[in-house]
């Protein structure tokens, strides 16, 4: 080989060793740009599915009792532990940027070099912020389209539809409000004293006195004072049937979530749930029907038994609740049982002929339209009375009463001496007690009712057998960031928000 040809050789030898250095660096260039991209790929796609595994540990109790999905963060009844809920965010994406983790020699190969640098919490939001917001949110969201919303609503538009019977029944009551029995007993010694002057004065005056005697049918006898002892008697002694032991049952207020201080959650998470009053608050109003006890069902673990009564009363005894939600529905069964005395004839015509006959009987005739107020008032709180104890019982009584399911005969009444057993009645199409309970639901504060729940719906996991268990330390979204380190040269930070809600 000639010199000419040696050099063009070598020529060609650079040439070329030159041309393959920058391909050469043109291609790891291009493989180190795409091993980049997909660790930023990846990093996303670990957190997501570390989030997905975080949510995945909800407490199963929670859901299985109540419906609701929260994260319990709690490791020692201290509040929540947001180290321990970072750690296991970090240890469910090391599986995704390292697939060897966790698997046999050999399997599991990444061709990715990351590495997490650091990592935190930029927001959560806990069951009970916001005044229990995201709590109520869940469970209004739980009986959306369900059967329990469309009973409730079927409830809602019944008691509407009663408005006007309601309040002609309210200013029924009004009237009756300054008459009371020893008035009339007053007038009616009155009325006596005045005759026994009078028959003195003819006997005096060598007159022949004519003692008017009044009508007075064969064997009947004045309801006043059965109605008027009934008034004064003991509420839940005269409703409560003798065969049901009222709950003895009290609790420490102040431990429950309304009564203490809470922990809270951080970030700009939002917590108010979307939550609306109207809609919502119909929705959560049946929730609490769906999944709290009562009177007639108490709850076995809960530190109170009658779980609706103290949502819908907030005392801290089951015997106080129930006297207050029994006092509550008397209270309105009083307004529709008036209204139902003035309105069904056959009532109406009874009201007025025994008024007459009670005021012959007490010789004040001319009051008969002040006694006939005050029976009415006596007879719609002893039917109210006999409405709850039929309730106790298990059975059902009309929202809006007529003359055939009314319960209390005045006679009947009389001769039982308050005796409300012999009177109670079934009947069909009736509501029933929690049907009750719902009815009272629908007028009681929101916020006072969102804090209640959540005191029973901890109350009784406590009670199974879970003593720590604080909802101020479930969680229920989570806003989480992370830093990964890719090939040793880009550090990327991956941010994300999950909520139980949009899940």
């Amino acid at each position: 080989m000639n010199k000419k040809s040696y050099l063009l050789s070598g020529s060609m030898t650079v040439f070329m060793s030159l041309i393959m250095t920058v391909m050469t660096a043109l291609i790891l260039t291009a493989v180190m740009s795409v091993k980049v991209s997909t660790g930023r790929m990846h990093s996303a796609n670990a957190l997501d599915q570390a989030l997905y595994s975080l949510f995945a540990r909800y407490d199963r109790q929670l859901e299985e009792d109540f419906d609701l999905f929260f994260i319990n963060a709690d490791r020692d009844g201290s509040g929540p532990d947001t180290a321990g809920v970072i750690r296991e965010i970090e240890d469910a994406a090391e599986y995704i940027l390292h697939p060897a983790k966790g698997s046999l020699p050999g399997t599991g190969k990444s061709y990715l070099t990351l590495a997490v640098e650091s990592s935190g919490l930029t927001g959560y939001t806990l069951a009970t912020d916001a005044g229990g917001a995201p709590f109520a949110a869940q469970a209004a969201e739980s009986v959306k389209d369900t059967a329990l919303l469309q009973g409730f609503s079927f409830l809602r538009d019944k008691v509407r539809s009663a408005k006007s019977t309601e309040r002609f029944g309210e200013e029924a009551l009004k009237e009756t409000k300054d008459i009371s029995l020893p008035a009339l007993i007053r007038k009616s010694e009155e009325a006596k004293a005045e005759r026994e002057a009078r028959r003195k004065e003819a006997e005096e005056n060598g007159e022949f006195y004519i003692e008017e005697v009044p009508d007075i049918p064969e064997n009947f006898r004045n309801p006043l004072p059965i109605l008027e002892w009934l008034k004064h008697r003991s509420v839940l002694k005269t409703v409560v049937p003798p065969d049901r032991t009222i709950s003895k049952r009290k609790a420490n207020l102040k431990a429950f979530v309304s009564g203490r201080n809470l922990s809270s959650g951080m970030g700009v998470i939002d917590t108010t749930g979307g939550l609306s009053p109207v809609a919502d608050g119909l929705a959560f109003r049946a929730y609490i029907l769906g999944h709290y006890s009562s009177f007639l069902s108490p709850s076995e673990y809960s530190a109170l038994g009658y779980q609706i009564e103290y949502i819908l009363c907030g005392k801290k005894s089951d015997e106080k609740n129930l006297k207050s939600a029994v006092r509550k529905i008397i209270l309105m069964r009083e307004a529709a049982n008036i209204a139902c005395l003035y309105t069904d004839p056959g009532l109406s015509s009874s009201l007025s002929e025994t008024s007459l006959i009670i005021g012959s009987l007490l010789l004040i005739p001319e009051a008969a339209p002040l006694i006939k107020l005050l029976l009415a008032a006596g007879w719609a709180y002893a039917e109210s009375l006999t409405d709850v104890r039929a309730l106790l019982e298990g059975k059902h009584v009309p929202y809006v009463k007529t003359g055939s399911s009314w319960q209390t005969d005045l006679s009947e009444l009389t001769a039982a001496r308050g005796d409300l057993s012999v009177l109670t009645k079934d009947v069909p199409g009736g509501m029933e007690y929690t049907e009750y309970l719902g009815v009272l639901l629908m007028t009681a504060p929101y916020s006072k009712l969102i804090l209640r729940a959540m005191d029973m719906t901890e109350s009784e996991i406590r009670g199974s057998g879970r003593p720590a268990f604080r909802l101020d330390s479930c969680i229920g979204a989570v806003s989480a960031s992370i830093d990964i380190r890719s090939e040793n040269r880009v550090t990327f930070k991956v941010e994300e928000t999950m909520d139980y809600r949009q899940l």
